[in-house]
């Protein structure tokens, strides 16, 4: 299968752009010279989930990009660095059993704003990130020019923010977050230091979900050295409608041409649809529109 996507665990301490390289890597020994993509990155320092479309598949990535994301992080304090995370510079530091100490006293006060986030409904993304200026990153022009520019606010959803409980000994607390993509959980560490007024950071970060896609799966990859099972578009999508086409037809799709397809079609404009050839494999992706449907992309 040289079009699909393989459901990938970060380990921690990988850059994203290293995953990638070690994917492509380890399928050209089968498949040659292939293309490799990504669908959102994870900091170096956290872990977990990150979906890697490869072939023609990559077409798909900015789909994934905004979908929904789950996590579990850490929150550590007594330390608030520029990134927000372990990686930065310290720019607030108290002792250790200062940290504890105020763990221990606000318990109820840090558990009720930390779900006061779930009416956040815009968020100021960390100053060192991917997000671009001029074609730069944040974080290069940060870097580069010693001046943290802060990017604008922008809508985010925060469905549902949860304390899992208290490590006082460590002075951290443990939360699992469901949000919209784009949301930046060191952002939410950054507020609730300014919340509480006492240095904070996100310590951990673990991606546990892409969508409907989670790490508790058979064909994850344990990357980098782990065995890779590539998933099949039709099963990656799981939630998008799909309808089938004859195996004659499947050339008269890879000319660009309309066919009569089988099952009904999503709404005009509201959703995409992948299209299947007899063998269950999508040949292309498409969307509704009155009339008929248009193709996005064309797998075959």
């Amino acid at each position: 299968m040289r079009n699909g996507i393989v459901l990938a665990d970060k380990p921690p301490g990988m850059g994203s752009t290293h995953l990638v390289g070690a994917l492509r890597h380890r399928l050209r020994e089968t498949y040659g010279k292939i293309r490799v993509g990504h669908t959102g990155t994870l900091d170096r320092f956290a872990s977990g989930l990150m979906l890697l479309p490869v072939g023609r598949a990559t077409a798909l990535a900015e789909v994934f990009l905004h979908a929904d994301k789950r996590y579990e992080a850490w929150f550590s304090f007594g330390r608030f660095t520029d990134t927000h995370d372990p990686t930065g510079r310290t720019v607030q530091e108290v002792s250790h059993e200062a940290a504890r100490e105020f763990v221990a006293a606000e318990k109820p006060r840090i558990t009720e704003e930390l779900q006061r986030f779930s009416l956040v409904s815009r968020q100021r993304p960390p100053a060192f990130s991917a997000l671009k200026t001029e074609g730069e990153r944040y974080s290069d022009r940060a870097r580069r020019t010693g001046v943290a520019e802060m990017p604008r606010e922008r809508s985010v959803r925060i469905y549902d923010i949860g304390v899992d409980g208290f490590d006082e000994q460590a002075a951290r607390v443990r939360v699992s977050l469901s949000v919209s993509g784009g949301t930046y959980v060191r952002a939410i560490a950054r507020d609730l230091s300014e919340l509480l007024e006492f240095p904070i950071h996100l310590s951990e970060l673990r991606r546990t979900a892409i969508g409907r896609i989670t790490l508790d799966v058979d064909d994850i990859w344990k990357a980098p050295d782990g065995p890779i099972r590539m998933r099949s578009l039709s099963g990656a999508l799981p939630e998008w409608p799909q309808v089938s086409v004859e195996p004659g037809q499947v050339a008269l799709i890879q000319q660009g041409r309309k066919v009569t397809l089988r099952g009904p079609l999503p709404d005009p404009g509201r959703d995409f649809f992948l299209i299947r050839g007899s063998d269950g494999e999508a040949v292309a992706w498409a969307k509704s529109q009155v009339g008929g449907y248009s193709y996005q992309r064309v797998f075959v």
